[in-house]
């Protein structure tokens, strides 16, 4: 598996509004389905193509230029967490062709399709450009966004607390598995130590906390950034102020709330350098790995 670099880009922000959003469908409600063309001329039949994704539907123009400023962004989030968030790109009545230049121009790879008549964008009342539309992997719309900025972890934080309940995982770095364990002995590991900058040490793991078989939960401390993270409220962070900067000592993660953390990770010395994690799945104070 990979993970990304941090990005700092300037991206659509978020825009939390409580029942109607400039007349789109209400939150909480079933989005709208629809189908359009995409840029190849294949039919994109949503919400049925993004089975079990989150969907950002960003609806767009070419001539928009706040468009041109936060599109970029969107291409550099799709490309950190596009495995759990799809970006859709929702062109507003621009012919194919000068669509199908842009999406050159700007080396883009997430999906665009061509809302020609604009039927698409009545349906969910899109008042003007650069509006985003953000669908729960179970179909219900969560939020809407407008005109703002956001830096993309910010961003994949809200999404994640809002849609997931737990963050996103950026795709990028080539990542080592150090050492994993196998409580079970089903052949399938609950827990993993991970390298995410290839010094041969830890910097965080990944667990199977509801015992699914699956790695679902994953705490990392990478270039003094948490990542990775839980639902927030299941983890602390603990950050010490030197010249007048946050620095982040450790990240507790402790899905029970029950002051039994399954994940630790510390830089004792703030050098930015992970010291030590420990994993520890039933709360018994004996570490796993």
């Amino acid at each position: 598996m990979k993970f990304a670099k941090p990005i700092s880009l300037v991206i659509a922000g978020v825009v939390f509004i409580s029942g109607l959003w400039l007349g789109t469908a209400q939150q909480s409600q079933v989005a709208p389905p629809f189908r359009l063309e995409d840029l190849n001329g294949k039919i994109v039949v949503f919400p049925e193509a993004f089975k079990d994704h989150a969907v950002f539907l960003h609806f767009w123009a070419t001539w928009c230029p706040v468009c041109r400023r936060v599109i970029p962004g969107l291409q550099e989030f799709y490309q950190a967490y596009g495995d759990k968030v799809v970006i859709l790109g929702i062109n507003m009545l621009e012919d194919a062709n000068l669509v199908r230049q842009f999406y050159r121009d700007f080396k883009l790879t997430y999906p665009v399709v061509l809302d020609k008549e604009g039927a698409v964008t009545r349906l969910y009342k899109i008042p003007s450009t650069d509006v985003s539309v953000w669908v729960d992997p179970q179909g219900f719309i969560r939020h809407s966004t407008q005109k703002d900025g956001l830096e993309t972890d910010r961003l994949a934080l809200q999404i994640a607390t809002r849609l997931f309940e737990s963050d996103l995982i950026p795709l990028g770095l080539d990542v080592k598995v150090l050492k994993a364990a196998d409580k079970n002995n089903d052949g399938k590991p609950d827990a993993e130590l991970i390298d995410a900058d290839a010094d041969g040490r830890a910097d965080g793991a990944r667990i199977d906390a509801d015992r699914d078989g699956k790695l679902e939960t994953t705490a990392l401390l990478f270039k003094r950034v948490a990542r990775g993270l839980a639902a927030p409220k299941s983890v602390t962070l603990e950050t010490v102020t030197q010249s007048n900067e946050k620095l982040l000592k450790s990240i507790r993660v402790d899905l029970r709330r029950d002051g039994k953390p399954q994940i630790v990770i510390i830089d004792a010395d703030l050098d930015g350098k992970v010291d030590q994690v420990i994993v520890d799945l039933d709360g018994d104070g004996k570490p796993d790995l």
